[in-house]
């Protein structure tokens, strides 16, 4: 027997919250910015030959739009968030931990707390 899909059933047809959509927004937001400063950091560990910098923000990259990806397509949105902070935190104290940015990486700690009080 087939159940029929109901709104709270089935996550495509439940109403969003203006929380959730908040939240959105200011990832995507988030995102759009991220992007482009990823890909400016990418070519300057090109010109510098850190090839396994250049691994780390690809894979920072990927994070991005794999989440961006599954917020809008299967509205997964509190385990991406959770899911996406793990990853993130776990490749910035790699950073933090090899003297990325010869050194400056540990300045960036100061903007986590916030993050992760927002999600």
């Amino acid at each position: 027997m087939v159940r029929p899909r109901t709104a709270w059933s089935d996550p495509v047809l439940r109403p969003r919250t203006a929380e959730k959509t908040r939240k959105r927004q200011f990832v995507f937001l988030c995102i759009g910015f991220s992007l482009p400063v990823i890909l400016g950091f990418t070519i300057v560990d090109i010109l510098e030959g850190d090839a396994l910098e250049v691994l780390i923000n690809i894979l920072m990259a990927a994070v991005f739009v794999s989440g961006f990806i599954c917020i809008k397509k299967w509205e997964a949105d509190i385990l991406v968030y959770r899911l996406g902070m793990v990853l993130l935190s776990v490749m910035f104290l790699y950073n933090v931990s090899i003297g990325s940015g010869h050194g400056t990486a540990i300045y960036w700690l100061f903007s986590f707390p916030l993050v992760y009080v927002f999600f």
